[in-house]
């Protein structure tokens, strides 16, 4: 159930318009992520997980201070997650999971929310890929969902601004 709560957390979270609320619904998502992974036995899924947290929670708050991220919090985080991966990557697929984390890295830094909720679908792209090979057949529901989650947030959005410049 954690796992479910964390899915429509994350989920919602990429219908919203505002980055910091996209941020703070996916704090809360990887909160429960963190949690579930921890509890599964899964530490590094967990780490990275906690690592997420720790980073919504800064881009949330410069967000809220209406404050630029500075470009070395960015960096700092791409280097945890790539001395994570020294420590845990055993195949060419085990990379995947650290690719993906910088991908939400970058595109969670940068302010176009439209550029955010667009890597976020090439994440679940890889996502699927990943859970594909190691089995995480489940998983794959998930990211299918965030796809199409993804693809109605941006044609709802779409339709708002083509209204308003109307």
């Amino acid at each position: 159930t954690i796992g479910i709560v964390a899915f429509i957390l994350f989920v919602y979270s990429l219908q919203k318009k505002d980055k910091k609320e996209i941020l703070f619904y996916q704090l809360l998502a990887n909160i429960l992520y963190a949690i579930q992974y921890i509890s599964l036995g899964a530490y590094i899924a967990g780490i990275l997980n906690v690592v997420t947290v720790t980073r919504c929670f800064i881009y949330y708050k410069y967000e809220k201070d209406k404050k630029e991220i500075p470009l070395f919090i960015l960096i700092t985080y791409i280097l945890i997650i790539i001395l994570v991966s020294i420590f845990t990557v055993d195949s060419y697929i085990s990379i995947l999971p650290s690719i993906i984390n910088i991908i939400y890295i970058v595109s969670t830094w940068q302010k176009n929310t439209k550029v955010l909720r667009l890597s976020f679908m090439v994440a679940a792209i890889l996502w699927i890929y990943y859970n594909l090979t190691v089995g995480a057949y489940t998983a794959i529901i998930g990211n299918i969902f965030e796809i199409i989650s993804v693809l109605y947030a941006c044609i709802k959005l779409n339709r708002k601004n083509n209204i308003k410049t109307s």
